[in-house]
């Protein structure tokens, strides 16, 4: 396995984590504002945070380079994009079984 395959298998990894932790924290309307707003001008804002927001990326931690290299590629905003997406519907539909189990399990109370 080669560098740049070790790197894709990293992003993807990112990408899922990224939109499953912002799925279930209930942000994904506004990330999906806010990605879908910045995707086109990403690698802009990324230099701009470069810039001016280097100071606090020592809180979070020595991965803060690969984080700001992985938002400068517009096709990583939108796998990402659709990655929340597609979190969404899973988590969409794991309600709605959820709904139908109950009231499968309790229609014999109901009047």
């Amino acid at each position: 396995m080669n560098i740049e395959e070790q790197e894709f298998e990293n992003e993807e990894e990112w990408v899922s984590k990224i939109a499953k932790k912002l799925v279930d924290s209930k942000m994904d309307g506004v990330a999906l504002l806010f990605l879908e707003s910045i995707g086109p001008t990403s690698h802009v804002w990324s230099q701009l945070a470069r810039l001016y927001f280097q100071p606090l990326f020592i809180l979070i931690g020595p991965d803060s380079e690969k984080l700001l290299a992985f938002a400068e590629k517009p096709e990583n905003i939108e796998k990402l994009v659709k990655k929340i997406e597609e979190y969404q519907i899973q988590k969409e539909e794991e309600k709605k079984r959820e709904k139908a189990e109950k009231k499968r399990k309790f229609w014999f109370f109901k009047s």
